[in-house]
């Protein structure tokens, strides 16, 4: 009843008028542009892990690579309808071991007149997953990277994975990601760091700004017991990181808010009950990011499951979904998730 609540009081804000846009790096603001309705799942195949960025009058985004790809992206003009383009990471650098399977949770950014995506794969050397970027001269790819190396990998603690970039409305840049501790036992935290001016070299030393902590992160499987998938948004001043945690195949995968002081840290969690979890035919979502449209307003995107087809053993697939997420008076508030169809002005929840 709590969480419906706060959805219905969301939904009433947003009714009355919009959430104040900070600068970010992920949308150009457009005041004439008008939303299109939309229904969920918009890909309603094996999306997951999903990132949208705004490059000019298109939203793309890039996820997890399935049926044999490394990394997906599609094209949007509305955030309705999706045109699929294809693996735009069709080879792998020299320090990644050449599986699609172990290609994971990708981040796509501008910097400057380039683009840069990163992204998560089993490195040779040390058998972990870690963390890699390429770059391209459009958003839509192809994405190559010569490197030896991983740009970043936390060996001793289990590797690193779920890359994210934040634009602080300074233009400072920042990577967040995941040190893959439940791969062995060892604890998963959330790491930051600073960017140089290049956009990929990191610029100061890594800080763990939070870490798991049970509760809803708990998984019958202690191995897929975790807090990952980082995504940092401002709004009103204030420093909203959502998180995913427990077992993405199951049900129980869920997606927690903390507050952060500063890219750096250090965050804590809002509450000990996740902000979108289960509900109705939605299962497990997870792998969120944030991102505006443009005229500025933020949106959640994120997989799931449906049910009853949860898990890739039962027959499922993780699709994309899309939905608001209003922040007023320094609360985060999801209007989700939904299946029902979304229109301009009147979001609807799902029914359970």
């Amino acid at each position: 009843m709590a969480a419906l609540l706060a959805v219905t009081l969301a939904i009433a804000g947003f009714l009355v008028g919009r959430t104040t846009a900070d600068r970010d790096s992920k949308a150009t603001p457009d005041v004439h542009a008008q939303p299109t309705p939309f229904r969920n799942p918009v890909i309603a195949t094996d999306f997951p892990d999903p990132s949208i960025v705004l490059d000019g009058g298109r939203y793309v985004a890039v996820g997890t690579g399935s049926g044999g790809r490394n990394v997906q992206l599609a094209v949007s003009r509305d955030l309705a309808h999706w045109r699929a383009i294809g693996d735009v990471l069709p080879e792998l650098p020299p320090w990644a071991v050449v599986d699609s399977t172990l290609v994971w949770a990708p981040d796509l950014e501008r910097v400057g007149t380039r683009w840069i995506l990163w992204f998560t794969a089993r490195d040779r050397a040390s058998q972990r997953q870690c963390i890699g970027w390429a770059s391209a001269d459009a958003a839509v790819g192809p994405f190559r990277s010569d490197a030896a190396a991983p740009a970043l990998c936390q060996v001793s603690l289990g590797g690193s994975i779920d890359p994210d970039v934040f634009v602080d409305a300074d233009r400072s840049r920042w990577l967040l990601w995941k040190n893959d501790g439940n791969c062995c036992g060892i604890t998963s935290s959330i790491w930051s760091a600073p960017l140089a001016a290049d956009g990929v070299t990191l610029a100061g030393a890594p800080t763990a700004i939070l870490s798991y902590v049970g509760g809803w992160q708990t998984a019958d499987n202690p191995f897929r017991s975790t807090v990952e998938g980082p995504s940092l948004l401002r709004a009103g001043g204030d420093y909203h990181l959502f998180v995913s945690g427990n077992d993405y195949e199951t049900s129980k995968y869920a997606v927690g808010e903390a507050r952060c002081d500063a890219p750096s840290g250090p965050c804590r969690y809002v509450s000990p009950a996740p902000v979108l979890a289960s509900y109705g035919n939605v299962a497990g979502p997870g792998g969120a990011s944030v991102f505006r449209d443009r005229r500025g307003r933020i949106w959640f995107a994120y997989a799931a499951w449906t049910n009853p087809a949860i898990g890739y053993d039962h027959g499922g697939v993780r699709s994309m979904r899309i939905d608001r997420l209003v922040v007023r008076g320094g609360v985060a508030a999801l209007i989700g998730p939904t299946t029902a169809p979304v229109g301009p002005t009147r979001p609807t929840r799902s029914s359970p």
